[in-house]
């Protein structure tokens, strides 16, 4: 995940939440995401849609428990994958999944996100979600990446904002952004 902008005036609608998990996410482009490609499981079982590649939580009582639950799911995963997601039931243990759970059972998905806001959110760039309609595996193969000596980053023509779920530990690597941040920051 890169952060590209400030995002300190997200602190004022968090503040309104014990708890928020992102519940929308969007293609390198701006569009909703809308494709369950890798979702299938929370679709046919009906979890929340929660994402948690960026989350919020304030210290308490609440979050205490939410981890406490999300604690035992991890540690037991099969077990509670058996009962709340049988359909498209995952190979391995998913965070995302796992929180989806815990958000069933603490019957709180309405008080953890807001399906209707349009931050706090994230770029979200696995390639089978990006609308193309031949896909790679890798979605370096399939769009141009341009990042400047501003640590600007463009995605094809779409000048990138928010927060970037960059997806492949390569485009860190092919992209020198590391080297590129470091410079910048002289560190």
């Amino acid at each position: 995940m890169l952060v590209l902008q400030d995002i300190s005036s997200w602190v004022e609608f968090l503040s309104h939440y014990k708890m928020y998990f992102v519940s929308n996410v969007y293609t390198y482009r701006g569009d909703k995401v809308k494709d369950d490609f890798y979702r299938k499981t929370f679709t046919a079982n009906e979890l929340p849609n929660l994402y948690s590649g960026f989350y919020y939580f304030e210290k308490g009582e609440f979050a205490h428990e939410f981890f406490a639950w999300f604690e035992l799911v991890t540690n037991n995963w099969e077990l509670f994958y058996g009962k709340f997601v049988p359909e498209h039931y995952p190979t391995r243990c998913s965070v995302d999944v796992t929180t989806s759970i815990v958000a069933k059972i603490l019957d709180c998905d309405n008080e953890i996100t807001n399906k209707i806001a349009k931050f706090p959110t994230f770029t979200h760039m696995k390639p089978q979600i990006q609308g193309w309609s031949t896909p790679q595996n890798d979605w370096q193969d399939c769009v141009g990446v341009y990042v400047s000596d501003n640590c600007d980053i463009k995605i094809g023509n779409y000048q990138q904002t928010g927060i970037l779920h960059y997806t492949e530990n390569s485009f860190v690597e092919k992209q020198d952004v590391i080297d590129i941040y470091r410079r910048k920051l002289n560190v």
